[in-house]
């Protein structure tokens, strides 16, 4: 069984591992990346992680200064090989905060920063542990929340009676939102 797009309970991971005839296999990816960038399958680890790297692919959990941290340090992670997107077609500015110069690789290479906050752990498999900003996914898209900011209330035009309707002032923003914690 395929799993990905959410984090895998250690209740399901262990389900999966007992069930004969059943193998589980944990896969993350962000779209950046072609979808696929990290696996690992139950009869690998014992708990649930996000794994390793897939073939002709590179990650680092790096400080903010993009050095790489020892095992156990969260970190955020970053993606680089073969399967790395170009861009955000048309957001210049998104595509240069989000795909930065890869300074372990080829010169010119470039490295996809996800914003997840993982660790890694003496076996290599990293553990996700958030985000490090405060992106959400509504309907399986992410967003950042700094996007549903609510709007400001409408102004009465000058001369306008008080008791004149003026529309109420409505929130993008689920109630709830922001959320407290990742």
């Amino acid at each position: 069984m395929l799993l990905g797009g959410e984090a895998v309970t250690p209740t399901l991971w262990r389900r999966l591992a007992e069930t004969e005839g059943t193998v589980g296999y944990n896969l993350y990816g962000p779209t950046e990346y072609t979808i696929n960038t990290l696996g690992v399958g139950t009869f690998e680890c014992q708990d649930p992680v996000v794994g390793i790297a897939i073939d002709n692919t590179d990650v680092y959990v790096l400080d903010p200064w993009l050095r790489p941290l020892p095992d156990g340090v969260p970190g955020e992670l970053y993606v680089s090989g073969i399967g790395i997107a170009r861009g955000y077609l048309g957001q210049p500015a998104q595509t240069a905060d989000r795909f930065v110069a890869c300074p372990f690789g080829e010169p010119g290479g470039r490295m996809y920063r996800t914003g997840d906050l993982v660790s890694r752990r003496p076996d290599g498999n990293l553990v996700y542990l958030g985000r490090t900003d405060q992106q959400v996914k509504i309907r399986g898209t992410g967003s950042n929340w700094a996007r549903w900011r609510p709007r400001s209330p409408p102004t009465r035009p000058s001369g306008s009676s008080p008791r004149s309707p003026s529309p109420t002032p409505r929130s993008t923003a689920p109630t709830g939102w922001p959320p407290t914690s990742c």
